[in-house]
């Protein structure tokens, strides 16, 4: 019988026994934990909107709880710069250790559930952080690419790679390698190097063509665009005549490719 997948987030204790958070401070955090502990990661970038939209909170609201979140140490917030200079974008995680602070002084019963909680609970998001580092390769475009296609895409990224080195084939024989064990640096640079070459294919063939009423400005990944998780790998811009920007997101280059050939044409 195949294993039933489990649809459902593992929340520590200590965030949900934690009553010193008001309700939109809880809605924050729970959607944080959400897109952190729920996909098995110790951070993620997160926009605004996506806040907005997963709370139901308006953008001012969104922003005075973050800053009093930060304030209070509940969250940590990190800035990350995409590579070659790419905008850069804010990473939420979750300060477990922050939460037993306010158990950790409970003097009327020193052996509550709450302080027995939390050793259990900090063991877990040591495991989370671990398995992050462990698991994060699977995130990659690699392993979205399949059989003659990602032959094909090493093939060309290894000569593209190796172009300059001293002893081109050796090289080339350890890029190969690498990848094949699954290298994470090398994973990364794979992964730039196959987000760039596509959208600029498809720059090439579709800038300035309308698709869903508008022209399209650019066609980028998510390494340069702010907000966006590692899931979005295409992202299609456009704008409308009042100048509004809009984007769609896509997963796959065979995803995005497939939705431009339906939608503006070859």
């Amino acid at each position: 019988m195949a294993k039933k997948e489990l649809n459902y987030t593992q929340i520590p204790n200590i965030v949900l026994d934690d009553t010193h958070l008001n309700v939109y401070e809880f809605r924050i955090i729970m959607h944080i934990a959400r897109q952190t502990i729920g996909y098995g990661k110790k951070s993620d970038g997160i926009s605004l909107s996506q806040f907005v939209k997963a709370t139901g909170m308006g953008v001012s609201k969104v922003k005075t709880t973050i800053r009093e979140l930060k304030a209070k140490k509940h969250i940590k917030i990190t800035q990350q710069t995409a590579k070659h200079g790419g905008k850069s974008y804010n990473r939420y995680s979750l300060t477990l250790s922050h939460h037993t602070t306010y158990h950790s002084h409970d003097t009327t019963n020193p052996r509550s559930p709450h302080d027995q909680g939390v050793s259990h609970d900090t063991a877990i998001q040591k495991k989370i952080d671990k398995r992050e580092e462990r698991e994060y390769p699977s995130n990659n475009i690699y392993f979205s690419i399949f059989g003659n296609e990602l032959k094909k895409e090493v093939h060309s990224f290894v000569n593209e790679l190796s172009m300059n080195a001293s002893n081109e084939n050796a090289y080339k024989a350890k890029l190969r390698k690498q990848l094949e064990k699954k290298h994470p640096e090398t994973l990364a640079v794979f992964e730039e190097w196959y987000l760039n070459s596509k959208c600029e294919k498809l720059v090439r063939k579709y800038k300035g063509k309308e698709y869903l009423g508008n022209p399209i400005v650019s066609i980028h990944n998510y390494l340069d665009t702010e907000g966006f998780r590692d899931t979005d790998k295409f992202i299609i811009q456009t704008k409308d005549s009042k100048g509004v920007n809009r984007t769609e997101c896509f997963s796959t280059f065979d995803d995005v490719e497939s939705e431009l050939v339906y939608t503006v044409g070859e």
